[in-house]
Order: structure tokens, then sequence, then C-alpha cells
């Protein structure tokens, strides 16, 4: 089952207007990052959780993923890595409030953010492994999944350096990969179908980027992949979870975006039960 999804701060500054206008475009779950009642996730209190609750319960949505910037922190400042750790520990509490497994976080930035930088893991591997390995541990044992997502100025930008991460730490329980179709983009490599099937065996959250029109379909990159055609690709492969939306041109798109995803969804969904009839 796809659930469409959306980050409410890309919707509307007003937490409960976000809501309703994404549950009206067809969302059933919210990412939620920024604006959330005047606080971004990191810093949400107990009491603004109890109203958040209440509006999503009146819409009947619920929260697809916590969108963490968890690991946007300097690998060499411990000052920085204990604030990461202590806003990953608020993020498990917060994925048993809102009953929501995915904390997306990302892997350290990466030496001068990516900039004229040989992009060569093999040096840093310690460093991402102490930071990324103690909150995979924690996650699981919560039944919560740290869902790193790859960006050109972090340690890990494309799939194919996840898919080397993950294997390098022994595939850890606990530590899953975001399918974020427009992240490889920066170094190269197309979403569909090098990126997905890098990190596919540790899928756990995907993100529906733009393509340069503006729009969700087809995919960003070259070879006009439909999106209908990565969906079907997620529904074949058992995929269960959330198709969110992120960093559209501007609410109106966002929103025409979340129909666009929830159709096809729908389509897809009722084509591949035909088929198994």
């Amino acid at each position: 089952m796809f659930d469409p999804c959306v980050f409410t701060d890309e919707v509307a500054d007003d937490f409960p207007e976000a809501a309703r206008l994404a549950a009206d475009a067809g969302a059933t779950c919210l990412e939620i990052r920024n604006r959330l009642l005047g606080h971004s996730v990191q810093d949400l209190p107990s009491g603004a959780v109890r109203e958040m609750k209440l509006v999503l319960a009146d819409l009947n949505l619920g929260i697809g993923a916590l969108a963490s910037p968890v690991g946007k922190c300097e690998a060499d400042s411990p000052e920085e890595r204990e604030r990461h750790a202590a806003w990953f520990n608020r993020m498990l509490d917060l994925a048993e409030a809102f009953e929501c497994p995915i904390i997306r976080g990302f892997s350290l930035w990466a030496p001068n953010r990516g900039r004229d930088w040989d992009r060569d893991l093999t040096p840093w591997l310690d460093r991402i492994s102490d930071f990324l390995l103690p909150k995979a541990e924690a996650a699981a044992a919560r039944g919560a999944v740290l869902a790193l997502e790859n960006e050109a100025d972090t340690m890990v930008g494309s799939f194919a350096e996840a898919r080397w991460l993950l294997q390098r730490l022994g595939e850890p329980e606990g530590l899953g990969v975001v399918w974020d179709v427009g992240n490889g983009l920066a170094l190269g490599e197309a979403p569909y179908p090098d990126g997905y099937e890098r990190i596919e065996p540790w899928l756990v959250h995907v993100h529906i980027k733009p393509n340069p029109a503006g729009t969700a379909n087809p995919l960003p990159g070259e070879g006009d992949v439909t999106l209908a055609e990565a969906l079907s690709r997620l529904w074949n492969d058992d995929y269960d979870g959330c198709i969110s939306v992120e960093h559209f041109p501007g609410p109106e798109k966002t929103l025409q975006a979340v129909r666009d995803v929830a159709l096809t969804i729908q389509n897809v969904t009722e084509t591949a039960r035909r088929s198994r009839e």
C-alpha cells in the first residue's frame, strides 16, 4: 500500500491549514519538518504534539516521516554531533508519539560541503560509522528506522555511495535509505533504474522531486521515466510506505503534485490488482 504524502512546510506556514490543503489534494500522510505551530521538528514540544494529533485525527491523516536534520553536521565537531544525537533521541520519542517509524537523516557534511572533494568515503568510514550505528541500533530497539537521504553536500551524495556505505556498515537493522528521485542527479546518477536498483534492498521511504517543468511526471533526469513506471516498479517490489512530494515550485504546484501522485497510485494499484485476478 502506498500513501500520498507531502512536506507540510511547503504547502502553508500554518500547520492546520497545510494539513487541510494536503488532505483535500489527496494526501493520506504528512511529512513534518518546519513551521509546526511555531517549531521545527527537532524541537517540537509535547504540547504542540498534542495539538497536531488533534488536527491529524480530525482530517484522518497520519505522519509518514519525521524530516529531521539529524546528520547535517560537521564530522569533526563533537559539539555538533552531540547536539544531533540529542535531536535523534527526541525523534525516537516523536516516532512513538506519532506512530511513525521513519526518521529521515543524513551522513554528516562532506568536506567543503562536497565541493572540490574526491568523494572517497574510505578515510571517513569510521567517523560515519560512529555517528550512524548507535542511532540505527537505538532506532531498531524502538521499532523505528533512520532513513538515510543522499545529498551531494553530505558524505553520501549518490545512491551508489549509499549502497557502498550500507554494505560496509554490515547492513544494520534500523538503518534504511530514502529513494529521492532527484538527489543523485547532482552527481550524474540517473534516478531510475540506476539509483533505484542500487538501494532497493534498503529502501524505506520515497521522495518525489519536480522535473524541469515543475511537475511530478515524468521523473527528473533523462529518459522520460514516467511516475507510473516508477510506482509500478515499487509495487512489484512490494514497497509499502509513503510517496512524499518535496521541493516543488510553490504551494500550488506542490498540491498539484500531490494530486498527480494520488491519482497515479490509484491507477497503478488498480492495474496491478486486476493483473493478479
